[in-house]
């Protein structure tokens, strides 16, 4: 008896009790510090700055050799084509391809056309760079964990090139300068007729490179006949390109190699010759002398070929103190720098624009 007593007794304690802790479990339980949603104008910056900070280291190490603006003379494997697994760009653009979906749906929900038309367009540029380099890739379903595409589909390299453009029309088409304020952009500060200009120009850039498999004449004629409601980039003030701080976490992604792995990196032979042929006024802007001569009044510019062995590339012409190293002004940092004036994150420029017209007049695209 006294058994079925206490039994008793704990059937009813519990269900007292259980109430009372699952009441607020909720409140309880849920961490103030990790929010389950984050609001367009958080979600937009670092997108940004992630994307382009990649995209500036990777064409800072590997991307000026391949172009032989630099060269190196130490641990000279990249100058040799012998890479690696090189998945920079693509751990950036996917890591990052679910915030973009998230401003792209919430702005949907909100009606806030301008982040949505921002969100596409950075979308559109950061495929780009992955088809660009890849091939055929995850587009259609990527970043689409939550729906269940935990193994997304790769999608053609034309079906991507299609989608990219059509987000750029779409983008252009929605954004409006009477429409949401934008806050936390930093490439544009929420200037919307700049981001349409960028939109209509990386058309223009996309367009042209598939000008050797599709006739663009049309499609390109649509957008430069009708600056009204397709307007492009004018002069160097629509440059699209994110200004660095001296302050973490917007530094220049160099601000930290001054010494080291930086000065492995030398003036390739190839520009040096060219700009030196030229009397191209943008070599010490690149470049600085070699340091034997750095501080003389005999200042001597010095490149070194590409391609060669770890110990011909230290060796030649002396040695590291006979050879140009880069400019300091692609690590200086502080405030008053004048590195901070120059040094950019670049998406697409008024330069590179006037370059695809001239391409696209010579092929008699327009």
């Amino acid at each position: 008896m006294k058994n079925i007593f206490f039994k008793l007794f704990l059937v009813l304690a519990v269900a007292f009790v259980v109430p009372s802790c699952t009441e607020d479990f909720e409140e309880i339980n849920t961490n103030p510090n990790a929010p389950t949603s984050v609001t367009t104008s958080l979600l937009l910056p670092q997108v940004q700055r992630d994307v382009i900070n990649q995209v500036l280291g990777e064409a800072w190490g590997i991307g000026n050799i391949v172009v032989q603006h630099t060269a190196k003379n130490q641990f000279v494997n990249e100058d040799r084509y012998l890479w690696g697994e090189i998945n920079g760009i693509w751990n950036s653009v996917y890591d990052n391809m679910r915030d973009v979906n998230n401003i792209i749906a919430q702005s949907e929900e909100l009606g806030q056309n301008n982040y949505k038309g921002i969100a596409l367009i950075m979308k559109s540029w950061m495929f780009s760079l992955v088809t660009d380099a890849y091939g055929d890739a995850p587009y259609s379903e990527a970043g689409r964990g939550k729906e269940g595409f935990i193994y997304p589909k790769y999608d053609t390299q034309e079906a991507i090139y299609n989608g990219i453009l059509a987000d750029l029309k779409t983008a252009n088409d929605i954004l409006s300068v009477t429409g949401e304020v934008v806050s936390g952009d930093v490439i544009f500060n929420g200037d919307i007729t700049k981001w349409r200009k960028l939109a209509n120009s990386l058309r223009v850039r996309y367009l042209m490179r598939i000008s050797r498999v599709k006739n663009v004449a049309d499609d390109l004629a649509a957008i430069i006949n009708a600056p009204a409601t397709t307007p492009i980039f004018t002069s160097n003030t629509d440059n699209a390109v994110y200004s660095f701080l001296s302050a973490s976490p917007d530094q220049f992604p160099l601000h930290t190699a001054r010494i080291g792995s930086f000065n492995e990196f030398r003036a390739s032979q190839t520009l040096m010759t060219k700009l030196q042929m030229l009397n191209d006024e943008r070599l010490p802007i690149f470049f600085r002398p070699t340091p034997a001569t750095e501080g003389t009044a005999s200042l001597v510019y010095a490149g070194i070929p590409n391609g060669l062995n770890d110990v011909e590339a230290l060796q030649f012409n002396g040695g590291p103190q006979f050879q140009s190293r880069i400019s300091d002004l692609f690590y200086e940092q502080a405030v008053s720098s004048r590195g901070l004036s120059i040094a950019k994150g670049v998406i697409m420029t008024y330069a590179e624009l006037q370059f695809l017209l001239a391409e696209a007049s010579a092929k008699g695209l327009i």
